[in-house]
């Protein structure tokens, strides 16, 4: 976040933001300082008149901080689930500090919104209903979006994934599409779309005579 004036003085004002009425304008000797959520001035019993020190100030302003990056994390899964890794890649792209990132992800992990193995079951799940491929690709994937290694593994080993039947199925569908194209096309390009998946070669062999086959069946 931006660097704010930090100084010492006296609370000559507590002011509730005309648009949004939940926060508040605090002024320190009859100049605006900052705002702050009006939870951080009730729990930090702010008053007018209070004197404060430039070490209370800065306290202040990193509890909003803190509470501003809380609350970019609560959108950011509310849309989705995220690892960690890729919550703290968000929240510093967005300007926090070091600091109120690693408060913001200690609290997201005692509410338990933060579980790197449940953002893998549901990854997995997603994979298989919606864009499948091969599991060695969703591991790869899952690593990439910050998951241990060992856990993608261990998640994906579990979920019992048939790369054949997957494949076939992808494969039966993309040769419907290429039953224009002259043969050697039709296995060239289904061969690179399954590649592109991450299925290896001796699957992408059998789903190009069983899908091709049967696509010439259907055209006969």
């Amino acid at each position: 976040m931006e660097n704010q004036n930090i100084r010492s003085g006296t609370i000559t004002a507590l002011d509730a933001q005309a648009r949004h009425p939940d926060r508040v304008n605090v002024s320190i000797d009859d100049d605006f300082a900052f705002g702050l959520s009006g939870t951080i001035v009730l729990e930090q019993g702010l008053y007018v008149g209070q004197a404060l020190s430039e070490d209370e100030v800065l306290v202040l302003i990193q509890l909003e901080e803190v509470a501003s990056a809380t609350q970019s994390a609560l959108r950011l899964v509310s849309h989705r689930a995220r690892t960690e890794v890729e919550l703290r890649r968000r929240l510093a792209r967005n300007g926090f500090s070091a600091t109120a990132i690693e408060k913001t992800i200690e609290r997201m992990h005692e509410w338990n919104y933060l579980n790197d193995e449940d953002f893998a079951r549901r990854w997995v799940e997603s994979r298989e209903g919606h864009r499948p491929r091969a599991a060695s690709m969703i591991k790869r994937e899952l690593v990439g979006k910050g998951v241990d290694a060992d856990t993608a593994a261990q998640v994906v080993d579990d979920a019992e994934i048939d790369e054949y039947k997957i494949a076939l199925d992808l494969g039966k569908k993309w040769a419907n599409r290429l039953s224009t194209e002259d043969r050697d096309t039709q296995r060239r390009r289904l061969a690179g779309y399954l590649q592109r998946r991450g299925f290896g070669w001796d699957i992408v062999r059998r789903v190009l005579d069983e899908a091709l086959s049967d696509s010439e069946e259907e055209l006969a």
